[in-house]
Formats: C-alpha cells, sequence, structure tokens
C-alpha cells in the first residue's frame, strides 16, 4: 500500500501551479468522458443507486467511463450493506445477538456483512469524491462552455 498524499493529476497542477517544480506528465491518460455502461449484474438496489451515483458524479464533472468498476463496488456494497441492515431489523430490538441451539447468545452474521460493506463503502466513497473531505481534495475547475449558437439571441442583463 502506498502511504502519504495522492498525487494531483497533470490538469491540476497546470490550473493550481507546480511551486515544487517537478515535471509534470505531458503523457497523462485522460479517460473519455461521460457514464460508464451499467453493469447487469446489478440487484434492484444496485441499479437504483448506480442511477443516483452518475447523475451525482456527473453533476460534479468527474466521472469517465472507466470508472464502471469502482461505481459497481460501490453499488453492490450499498446494494449488500441495505440487505444486510434489513435482515438485522427484522429479527427485531435484539437483532444484534441471536440465541443458538443450547441458549447460548452469539452475533448475527448479518453484523459482519454490514460492518465489511460499510468499510468498503468508505473507501469507495473517498475515491469517487463523494465525502466532504474527498471534494475538498478535488479541482474539476469551471464548468466547460458550449457554444450552442444562443449566445447571438440571449445575454445576461444584471
Amino acid at each position: 500500500m502506498i502511504t502519504g498524499r495522492k498525487p494531483k493529476t497533470a490538469e491540476q497542477k497546470r490550473r493550481v501551479g507546480n511551486p515544487g517544480k517537478r515535471p509534470i506528465n505531458g503523457n497523462e491518460p485522460e479517460p473519455g468522458p461521460g457514464p460508464p455502461p451499467m453493469p447487469g449484474h446489478l440487484t434492484e438496489v444496485g441499479r437504483e443507486t448506480w442511477a443516483w451515483l452518475v447523475g451525482e458524479l456527473e453533476e460534479m464533472r468527474v466521472l469517465a467511463r472507466c470508472d464502471v468498476a469502482i461505481l459497481a463496488m460501490y453499488c453492490n456494497a450499498w446494494s449488500d450493506y441495505v440487505a444486510a441492515r434489513e435482515e438485522i431489523a427484522s429479527v427485531g430490538v435484539g437483532g444484534f445477538v441471536l440465541t443458538g441451539g443450547a441458549g447460548g447468545g452469539y452475533i448475527n452474521p448479518m453484523m459482519n456483512v454490514a460492518a465489511m460493506r460499510e468499510k468498503q463503502l468508505h473507501q469507495c466513497v473517498g475515491e469517487l469524491g463523494l465525502s466532504g473531505v474527498a471534494r475538498a481534495r478535488l479541482n474539476v475547475g469551471p464548468p466547460a462552455k458550449t457554444d450552442d449558437g444562443k449566445d447571438k439571441f440571449f445575454r445576461v442583463v444584471g
């Protein structure tokens, strides 16, 4: 595992500056913009999450077609997390601890599933820029201007 700060992209260095004067990678790959295709294996909850998440990331202008794997991981983790929490809630107030055959208590296995998915979600949130801290590290710049011909007919008055 690599430690330390995550490196800035070449575009971020150009926008913000390069105080360390290290060479900027001119050959950095630029993924194609736009939403990736939704994988067919997602559950209903996963598909709903995919639609919401893709919309949010497009609005933030941080989505690329190559993000399919991390998006699918997030959607699967969220789907599993929701299913585990619903299973725990279905047992009732004492759903965290179950009673075994001999009368002894044991932790509901769904608690482990929920905890593992929470950890995976936390990692995905950081990668996708979905938390406040992760967004603070992003630098997407101003929205790209589109020349759709409307400027000929409309102007801002103010």
